[in-house]
């Protein structure tokens, strides 16, 4: 019998989990490299203000770290977050940011 997510008194919820595995490390690729400078310059701008929103060391050569992060920052759904965390392709993933993102004018070519 499965065991669903239960919500505690002090508003915690609990439900079971199923691990996975870490995405393979793989290059962002020169056709990336804007998007992976624009969260460089993210994050010095949030420093510069006395935020940091990630844990160094940033691993600005690993294409699913840099996905990973511009998902937590970008103002998209919960959804269409997770639907980008689903993808197993790390270069995949961070493509589909980079196309947002250009969409957005935040990166001109």
């Amino acid at each position: 019998m499965a065991i669903a997510a239960v919500q505690r008194d002090n508003g915690l919820w609990e439900a079971p989990v199923e691990p996975i595995d870490d995405d393979p490390v793989r290059a962002p690729g020169p056709a990336l490299m804007q998007t992976v400078s624009a969260l460089a310059e993210a994050i010095e701008k949030l420093q510069s203000q006395n935020k940091s929103p990630f844990v160094p060391p940033y691993r600005l050569d690993d294409a699913g770290w840099v996905a990973n992060r511009w998902c937590e920052l970008l103002p998209v759904s919960l959804a269409a977050k997770q639907k980008l965390m689903e993808l197993d392709d790390p270069v995949i993933r961070l493509s589909l940011v980079d196309g947002f993102l250009r969409d957005k004018k935040v990166i001109v070519s």
